[in-house]
């Protein structure tokens, strides 16, 4: 339900299930999923005999469990000793990369377990966005780049991480939005004017250039993203790039740092100015606390 990212659409069909349920003889039952909504939003169906379920986070007996199943599925040949034995190794290098609290929730689980079995000797990210970043390459590196004898594909294979990160941003805009067409009008805009026009368009070969990269897949005929949360990492990129410029700008004399806030901890206390009624004064800064500027 979330993934209905319009207020005012998310709450209409919200309104019309509520509806739908409150008629009596219905056979029907609905499980309704969403990320957390506001309160107001779920009002309708707290005065209902609907019942309200919160997905657990994985404790580590549930990290364990996944691990072993994960192996019993993908090497079933193995014996149950063995299978045992890599589910150790799978959540002892989850915990030593410092994703003992992320890895509580499924997604991330599965894709650190889907990084570890591409390259057991590679240490794992231990951040969330360098762990989004290792899983988007492993997808697109899983995916042939065949770039094609045609100028249009070999164009389209030089500009695809752009391509995506347009399409991200437009998604994030509307989920409802058609990418094919999305990614078409793209295409015709930002194609040079000595590349001629595919026949038939530009929406056959940005469908299979989608699909190829590993990001999309397909439901009810139409592209999407494998799931919301790849395509809100891949329209972070833009967005940090444009922060980095905003950045630089309100900077005296625009002098470019390194991106993102500049952390320094102390391990003296110090003294901070304070407003009062009666003026500043100084009080002590917690030891270790970081300054950020």
């Amino acid at each position: 339900m979330d993934e209905i990212t319009n207020t005012r659409q998310r709450s209409d069909v919200l309104h019309r299930l509520a509806a739908f349920l409150a008629e009596s003889g219905r056979p029907h039952r609905f499980v309704i999923t969403s990320r957390p909504l506001p309160e107001a939003e779920l009002a309708e169906f707290r005065s209902r005999e609907t019942g309200l379920f919160v997905l657990r986070p994985f404790s580590s007996d549930d990290l364990y469990n996944f691990a072993v199943k994960w192996y019993r599925a993908r090497t079933p040949d193995d014996d149950p000793e063995t299978q045992e034995v890599a589910a150790l190794r799978l959540t002892s290098r989850m915990h030593a990369s410092g994703l003992t609290s992320m890895v509580r929730i499924p997604l991330i689980a599965t894709m650190a377990a889907l990084l570890y079995t591409a390259d057991p000797d590679a240490e794992l990210p231990g951040s969330r966005a360098e762990l989004y970043r290792s899983f988007v390459d492993l997808l697109r590196s899983g995916r042939a780049d065949e770039k094609g004898s045609s100028p249009q594909a070999a164009w389209l294979s030089g500009v695809q991480e752009r391509l995506i990160e347009a399409l991200a941003g437009r998604y994030m805009e509307d989920a409802d939005a058609n990418l094919v067409e999305a990614a078409n009008r793209w295409a015709e805009e930002h194609a040079p004017r000595s590349l001629s026009r595919p026949v038939g368009g530009w929406s056959g070969r940005v469908r299979d250039r989608l699909i190829r990269s590993g990001l999309f897949g397909s439901a009810a005929g139409e592209v999407v993203f494998l799931h919301r949360s790849l395509a809100e990492y891949v329209a972070a990129g833009p967005a940090s790039y444009r922060q980095e410029s905003w950045r630089a700008d309100v900077r005296p004399g625009g002098r470019r740092r390194p991106a993102g806030p500049r952390v320094r901890r102390s391990a003296l206390p110090m003294t901070v100015p304070r407003r009062t009624r009666h003026g500043r004064r100084q009080v002590p800064y917690p030891r270790g606390h970081g300054q950020c500027w």
